[in-house]
């Protein structure tokens, strides 16, 4: 088995999308396990147009294969979310002070009256996201979040490296 063979082999495959474009024809090709052998009986009518990294493949490999050791650097890497204290209770003695305002103090102007029922609100946003951060279902989201994110990490360090060993072109997906 030739190199070039080996590219598209699963066992060493190293998600490398090539394209030939027939020199004649001008038509271009995506190569793969079943038209390598088009290209293997004349070569000579053929040349490499485009060599690039499928980094969406990587990534989902990466993901998948290797579930076992990305979470254990999720696990390693995970920090749980946190109330930031100041700005919680900021939120929360702005709240008190913008309800008194709002029922004991009458305000002449609507203006004056929506920006605070809108400080109100924003708030009262403020402190119910501070909280739903610490359910456990968003913990678990965020887990899985941290999960992509050093997938994609090690498949741009795959592609780094696959880029530095066959020198691919610049369009890579």
């Amino acid at each position: 088995m030739s190199d070039f063979e080996s590219l598209f082999h699963t066992e060493y495959n190293y998600f490398i999308t090539v394209e030939c474009e027939n020199i004649l024809s001008k038509e271009t090709i995506e190569v793969s396990e079943d038209n390598i052998l088009t290209i293997k009986q004349s070569p000579s009518a053929y040349r490499i147009k485009n060599l690039s990294f499928n980094y969406t493949s990587a990534l989902i490999f990466i993901g998948t294969y290797y579930h076992d050791d990305v979470q254990a650097l999720v696990k390693e890497n995970f920090k749980p979310a946190k109330i930031n204290t100041l700005y919680f209770s900021f939120s929360f003695f702005a709240l008190v002070i913008l309800v008194y305002v709002f029922f004991w103090i009458d305000l002449p102007n609507k203006l004056l009256l929506m920006l605070v029922i809108g400080l109100g609100f924003c708030c009262l946003t403020y402190m119910y996201e501070s909280l739903k951060a610490l359910l456990p279902k968003q913990q678990k989201k965020k887990m899985e979040e941290t999960h992509f994110h050093i997938a994609g990490y090690l498949a741009a360090q795959l592609q780094d490296f696959v880029d530095a060993k066959f020198k691919l072109d610049e369009q890579t997906n």
